[in-house]
């Protein structure tokens, strides 16, 4: 996607010119969709990731304490790229972070490093630069031959390692920079005859610029550099780097934007002053696990980055030119083909759409208002699918599906118009899938030839008489006149049945005797028995006959329920499991249930056992993933300076205001003497106890507790025992 700035939302709802994509709701702040989809844009260094909103979030944020300013933002796990929300206190900042300080003369004309300085020659000329506070004097003897470029060489050699001269032409300067970094490094020219006449074009001595320091940091600050253009935040003493972009300040039920450049949408815009048209963000692409794909730099790699086929640069690809989003009306399976029915918004495509609309196919499954990844043309692959000829087309049939026939061939009256294929079989598992082949590919055959339909051949019916509508003939309908009108007679026969002003059939027990027939005509069907029938009986299957049964009493009636005793009669706790191969409801003892994230009250838990996870040290760094468990056992075979607590569960993910606990129990090897740098994540210690060294001995164990109240923000950290060797 094409955008003209940087960190910040490029695109919101709005209705009556107010905001509409957040709603607060007691103490909760919810992602609204129903008005339009949000677009955001991340910062990261070199790349620019794009992340879109499609379905509401309820409660994205939260809970918020009243009267209380809080920034809310989107996170990207530098890990996973899974998105989630946070929440701080602290009015996020912005700065160019540490430099160096510098000073610049300036030209009237300065073209390239060849330009002539015009010194006179054999003249020696002279400036005195004061660089962090000690005076450099520099000393250039005039020539003929002179050019910037020389000059600059002259003036590196004099500076040393104190300092840096350097061209910038497209300003038309000289730029003195210090070799140090930071709020004490400085550069000022103060004399000499160097930077004057008759110094080539000289204009000016311009003001110094001192250098600056990272802030000073408060934990939870949020900070961007500008100069490496990344989000930091202040935690456990230092900058973390993070990827996150603020949606709104909230105070009570007031929202306030920090965007800013995009009139008329106070939410839209850079937050941090980066502002440069022509720029692309592109979405992070993930493999088929889940995992994303990083460059070389450990930056996500995105849709708007190009890739080389066979290492070719002809064949260079850019993902967003072919894959692109869109939200289901209706429940999708992956590799249908859909079409667009409104902005965003898809339904299953049929033959006829070929041509008429924009068509995709989807990569994965959607149920209704479900936003999932679609492709628009290219080479995709499905392992279901088993081709036997390349180069086959294929067509859309009725439902979204693929077909190697022609449906106007096959059903001509259904598809009155002849389309083109959608794409052609590349492999037993592939096809080149495009739109219809933009409209160049060769067109289907026509249809063959029908004959005139009689009772038993399907074909062709002529009107008796001319359409009403000649563009859609109805053989009967109001057109033929054999319909209408229809007179009732004035009179019948004494034998009729007749109906009374309340509308029961009147007559000799006729009431009785159609009751007796429709009686007679259920049990007279050839698959059904009807035996003795008495109230509230009601017909089952038998997998060859209806038979009358009376009500069921007992769940074991039931025919899809089958009660597995695993003794001689059911055991307490047994539960009833849905196996959807076999559609059969089966009793079951210690079966396992998933709660997904939901809240379990009131119940007496009896016993109950955690799975122990084996966390390997990499590179000295450990990553617990509370996804997997809330036990974890590390083998002390390095140093440990790094630990990454994280949660990639997407259907029970962290939520502020509920408590969550991790065991982390370490073991030294036998060689012992590992060490603990309790890093990457804000622990929080006892004051009175101080952070914890880990027991060097060898084989020696140690237990540690870790409670987080805040969505793994912060962990409130114990020594539940030490040498437990």
């Amino acid at each position: 996607m094409r955008i003209d700035f940087q960190q910040g939302i490029i695109t919101y709802p709005t209705s009556t010119g107010q905001q509409v994509f957040l709603a607060k709701t007691g103490s909760f702040v919810s992602l609204q969709t129903a008005n339009g989809r949000t677009d955001v844009t991340f910062a990261h260094g070199s790349e620019n990731y794009l992340h879109t909103e499609a379905s509401d979030v309820i409660n994205a944020w939260g809970p918020l304490l009243p009267n209380t300013d809080y920034w809310l933002y989107w996170d990207i796990n530098m890990l996973t790229a899974v998105r989630t929300f946070g929440t701080t206190q602290l009015q996020p900042i912005f700065s160019s972070g540490i430099s160096a300080g510098k000073q610049t003369i300036t030209f009237s004309t300065l073209t390239s490093g060849a330009n002539p300085t015009n010194l006179v020659p054999s003249t020696t000329y002279t400036a005195n630069i004061i660089i962090d506070g000690t005076t450099r004097v520099v000393t250039v003897l005039g020539s003929l031959a002179q050019t910037f470029s020389t000059l600059l060489a002259e003036i590196n050699n004099d500076l040393s390692s104190h300092g840096t001269a350097t061209l910038d032409i497209a300003n038309k300067q000289i730029r003195i920079t210090s070799g140090s970094s930071g709020i004490s490094s400085s550069v000022s020219i103060t004399g000499g005859t160097l930077f004057a006449p008759p110094l080539a074009t000289f204009v000016s001595i311009d003001i110094a610029s001192q250098g600056t320091n990272e802030p000073l940091g408060t934990t939870d600050q949020h900070w961007f550099n500008t100069a490496t253009q990344k989000m930091y935040v202040y935690q456990s003493g230092g900058w973390r780097e993070v990827v996150r972009v603020f949606a709104a300040k909230i105070n009570n039920n007031t929202f306030t934007g920090v965007g800013t450049g995009v009139v008329g949408k106070p939410f839209a815009g850079s937050q941090v002053g980066l502002v440069s048209p022509g720029l692309t963000a592109g979405r992070i692409v993930v493999d088929n696990t889940g995992t994303p794909i990083r460059r070389a730099s450990g930056q996500f790699f995105t849709t708007e980055d190009d890739f080389f086929v066979n290492g070719s640069p002809v064949n260079v690809i850019r993902l967003e030119a072919n894959i692109i989003n869109g939200t289901a009306r209706e429940n999708i399976a992956r590799y249908q083909v859909v079409k667009f029915t409104q902005f965003g918004r898809i339904n299953l495509a049929t033959y006829n759409d070929t041509q008429e609309t924009v068509i995709a196919m989807a990569m994965e499954d959607m149920l209704i208002n479900q936003t999932g990844t679609l492709c628009v043309q290219g080479v995709i692959t499905n392992p279901d699918w088993n081709f036997q000829t390349v180069g086959v087309p294929v067509w859309i049939d009725g439902y979204g599906l693929l077909t190697q026939t022609n449906p106007h061939v096959t059903d001509p009256l259904a598809h009155p118009t002849d389309k083109v294929p959608v794409g052609r079989v590349l492999t037993p598992t592939s096809i080149y899938f495009d739109q219809g082949l933009g409209g160049k590919g060769e067109r289907g055959p026509g249809g063959d030839q029908i004959d005139l339909a009689t009772d038993v051949v399907f074909g062709i019916s002529r009107l008796s008489v001319p359409a009403v509508h000649p563009l859609d003939p109805i053989v009967v309908g109001d057109n033929d006149p054999r319909l209408i009108p229809y007179v009732h007679p004035a009179t019948h026969p004494a034998s009729m049945i007749t109906t009374d002003v309340y509308g029961m059939l009147t007559g000799p027990n006729a009431q009785v005797q159609f009751q007796q027939l429709a009686d007679r005509s259920l049990d007279s069907l050839g698959d059904v028995s009807v035996t003795t029938p008495v109230t509230n009986d009601f017909l089952r299957w038998t997998g060859t006959t209806w038979v009358n049964s009376p009500g069921i009493r007992y769940l074991n009636d039931l025919l899809d329920v089958t009660l597995d005793l695993p003794t001689s009669s059911l055991a307490s706790g047994d539960v009833l499991v849905y196996n959807s191969t076999t559609q059969q409801w089966t009793s079951s003892t210690n079966q396992a249930i998933d709660l997904n994230g939901q809240s379990l009250k009131g119940s007496n838990i009896i016993n109950y056992c955690e799975q122990t996870i084996d966390t390997p040290i990499v590179s000295n760094v450990i990553n617990i993933d509370y996804a997997f468990g809330g036990v974890y056992y590390c083998l002390l075979t390095n140093n440990i300076t790094t630990i990454n607590i994280l949660n990639s569960s997407t259907t029970a993910p962290w939520i502020n205001g509920r408590a969550y606990s991790i065991t982390f129990i370490v073991q030294q090897d036998t060689t012992g003497g590992r060490t603990i740098t309790w890093a990457g994540e804000s622990f929080k210690w006892d004051s009175m106890v101080g952070v914890p060294t880990v027991t060097a001995s060898a084989n020696a164990i140690d237990v540690y507790t870790f409670i987080t109240i805040n969505g793994g923000n912060t962990w409130l950290s114990f020594v539940s025992g030490k040498n437990m060797s």
